[in-house]
């Protein structure tokens, strides 16, 4: 307002000198027109000026404003520290903790063990194993999946340049899959003696060596879950839910195989040499809780 005021106060200055000043200095009369284009292209030489100047100074107020509206932002955003909501793991839903392993050995002879597949008399390890087999649930973003884990055993060399002094290490296994899929792999109606494979189509593996002195437990699998949700990586370990029903001597079971490599695929064969057995029913509840 005050700056308008001023503009205005230039304007009528001006006019008055257009018109008085060649009097007051005893110009002659057909000199005043010249006289007052002169002043009229003065006054507007000199108001283009100062409306110029105006302009510079309104542009400079706008970049310094918006020069600290950026800092402010920058500082702002520097120091802000939001972390990504992990996925959320449950407790445990079911588990399945015996069942026998039997494989067919070269002279057409089955061999079996606890938990175990044998390799055979005069052997001291498996070609698989298992400690416990658990199903959890995990939820990421709003969508609840299941997590499966398998916990085994692995003979290995403490020194394994020199391959001396053997011992067992424990390593836990997890797969994240749709919860849909537990409804394929055995069912209330299920076709007696009649074996499938329902392929698990993982979202996220992993396999972990777990040792005494380093924590390994849920929340690390959750962040695991969360990088490969993220970076989405082509080299993640699949797995198939092999399983063969039957009725055998007079009992009702389970045959099953948990097959793990990048190709799974399910064959028939798959049940000739080896497998695992459970009693049906604590097979059913581990599966559909």
């Amino acid at each position: 307002m005050q700056g308008r005021n001023i503009r205005r106060k230039r304007c009528v200055y001006l006019h008055l000198r257009m018109y008085f000043l060649p009097r007051l200095h005893g110009e002659n009369e057909r000199d005043l027109p010249e006289l007052r284009r002169r002043a009229r292209a003065a006054s507007e030489t000199k108001s283009l000026k100062f409306c110029r100047s105006e302009a510079r100074m309104k542009e400079s107020f706008f970049i310094i404003v918006l020069i600290l509206g950026l800092n402010i932002w920058a500082f702002s955003q520097s120091i802000e520290r939001t972390s990504a909501e992990l996925p959320v793991i449950s407790d445990v839903k079911s588990e399945l903790k015996k069942a026998t392993g039997w494989r067919k050995r070269a002279d057409d002879q089955w061999v079996k063990s606890g938990n175990a597949i044998p390799m055979g008399e005069g052997y001291g390890g498996s070609y698989d194993n298992f400690k416990i087999f658990q199903l959890r649930e995990v939820t990421v973003k709003d969508k609840v999946y299941s997590l499966l884990i398998k916990k085994k055993t692995e003979l290995a060399y403490r020194y394994p340049a020199l391959e001396m002094d053997v011992y067992r290490q424990e390593i836990i296994q997890w797969f994240v899959f749709d919860k849909a899929k537990l409804g394929k792999i055995i069912t209330s109606d299920v076709e007696m003696d009649k074996s499938y494979g329902v392929d698990l189509e993982v979202i996220s593996s992993g396999e972990r060596v777990l040792v005494p002195w380093v924590s390994y437990g849920m929340s690390n699998i959750a962040s695991e879950i969360q990088t490969h949700l993220k970076a989405k990586p082509k080299d993640l370990k699949k797995a198939l839910m092999a399983v063969f029903p039957v009725n055998y001597q007079g009992k009702k079971l389970v045959r099953f195989n948990f097959v793990i490599s990048y190709l799974p695929e399910f064959d028939k064969a798959l049940f000739d040499k080896e497998y695992y057995e459970a009693d049906y029913d604590v097979f059913y509840k581990f599966i559909r809780y």
